[in-house]
């Protein structure tokens, strides 16, 4: 941490097992004046008690933040990583509806969610998810919440690698923009009149 332009001898936080292979890593960070999270490529961690070792995940953890240091992690979202070592995805945004906005890449898969209809069934990649950021759980009015947890968290798919997007303050409906950099274009996404989420980067 740099404080007061002066690098600190301590490190606010180190992260054990880190996959860093091209495009993974630490990917994202956000806050929300209270809690900070991160999204990391991890390997052989540990889920809920139980041992991952050697299988290569992406994670959305958050954290205390007490000026110093990063203390008491959560995590909220377990996610694949694979089989792709590229487009992973990784933006964090809390939103100005205080929800937690997530980019996770297409991982170079080709499913039901990067509109291939004969591909494998939803599976947590090429997508935007929102969600509680307390828990983790689907926000409340996403546009699929009702298909269950899982798809409920789902608020676009159809999503390629997008590195970035925002949130246009001035729009009383809070547009997001969201760029591709890939293709050097802009989307844009209303908070506020999705019809079914698919943003279809392939027909």
């Amino acid at each position: 941490m740099i404080s007061n332009g002066v690098l600190q001898p301590e490190p606010v936080l180190q992260i054990e097992d880190i996959e860093s292979n091209n495009e993974r890593g630490l990917l994202g960070i956000a806050y929300d004046g209270f809690k900070v999270y991160l999204f990391v490529t991890e390997n052989g961690a540990q889920v809920e008690g139980t041992s991952t070792e050697n299988e290569v995940r992406n994670r959305v953890y958050s954290y205390a933040w007490d000026g110093s240091s990063l203390t008491d992690p959560q995590l909220l979202l377990d996610l694949p990583a694979t089989p792709g070592t590229n487009h992973q995805g990784g933006k964090l945004k809390v939103g100005p509806d205080k929800q937690l906005y997530v980019v996770v890449g297409e991982m170079q898969r080709e499913g039901q969610l990067q509109n291939f209809q004969s591909g494998q069934p939803p599976d947590d990649s090429g997508v935007i998810l929102r969600v509680n950021p307390i828990n983790g759980s689907a926000s409340a009015n996403n546009p699929f919440v009702a298909n269950g947890d899982e798809a409920g968290r789902y608020y676009a798919y159809g999503i390629r690698n997008s590195y970035g997007f925002d949130f246009d303050r001035q729009e009383s409906s809070g547009t997001q923009k969201m760029a591709k950099i890939y293709s050097m274009k802009l989307m844009w996404l209303s908070l506020d009149s999705i019809a079914d989420g698919n943003r279809s980067w392939v027909r």
